[in-house]
């Protein structure tokens, strides 16, 4: 038996979430804070296997994790519904347990994931709202989110997407860069001081960065320095030279994984 736990994190603090050893110190990550947690309860080390990598400032509203509960301490005695509140009882606030449900033994978040859903998030205004600080970029400048919606619909459908693809530090190249894209749309929200404007994306997968690297020569076209056909013709290239600027990473949030 196994645990699938659906979780929510404000990347801000952490250095990504996959475990992360540098110069000996392991890093604040949300693999070690869950793990941590879990052996907590358990009095033994587990090992979590994760959906999906986000790098660091990187946030999530439904992550998933999952992992085979300990059969000592605590944990053996905790009921289902009970191991959400047990784990958020030992996690920091910056991150917390939405849902638990019990899968097979064969399950992997990772593997057997059909869908994952991002969203990355833009403030068009003259200043950044507080309470947006964390999980918005802001942009001072005139956005056409018109032409940047025209380009973004060039994604959706079976693309080879290495034109916006990083390394992202993630060690050997993917073996194909090709995605299958289902969603592509950018939309804009008034409000008071300013436009939210808002990137979806839902692929059977994302290559490293790929996102923000998108977001990024979206910005391109919102300003005007590349046309929607100039933005498609990127994408048919290959070539990351081509494209924009990777977006910082703090805009962006993994929204849900789909099965």
């Amino acid at each position: 038996m196994k645990l699938k736990l659906t979780i929510a994190y404000d990347g801000t603090g952490f250095q990504g979430s996959q475990l992360q050893i540098r110069s000996g110190v392991n890093q604040r990550t949300v693999q070690r804070e869950l793990e941590a947690a879990i052996a907590e309860l358990g009095g033994q080390p587990v090992r979590i296997a994760l959906a999906g990598r986000t790098d660091s400032g990187v946030h999530a509203s439904g992550q998933v994790a999952c992992f085979v509960p300990p059969t000592e301490g605590t944990a053996a005695r905790l009921k289902l519904d009970e191991w959400q509140d047990a784990l958020n009882a030992h996690l920091p606030p910056d991150l917390r347990v939405m849902a638990v449900a019990q899968v097979g033994d064969e399950f992997h978040p990772r593997f057997d994931a059909k869908r994952r859903e991002y969203a990355y998030r833009i403030w068009q205004g003259a200043a950044l709202p507080p309470l947006r600080r964390f999980d918005a970029l802001l942009v001072v400048y005139p956005l056409d989110v018109g032409a940047m919606q025209a380009a973004c619909k060039q994604l959706v459908g079976s693309h080879d997407f290495a034109a916006f693809a990083g390394s992202g530090g993630r060690g050997a190249k993917p073996i194909s860069t090709v995605r299958e894209m289902y969603l592509a749309v950018c939309r804009a929200e008034d409000e008071e001081y300013g436009q939210l404007i808002t990137v979806h994306l839902i692929a059977n997968a994302f290559l490293a960065h790929m996102v923000r690297n998108i977001v990024g020569t979206l910005l391109l076209v919102g300003r005007e320095r590349m046309s929607a056909a100039e933005f498609t013709a990127v994408l048919a290239s290959g070539n990351r030279s081509r494209a924009g600027a990777t977006a910082p990473p703090q805009g962006l949030t993994l929204v849900r994984v789909m099965y």
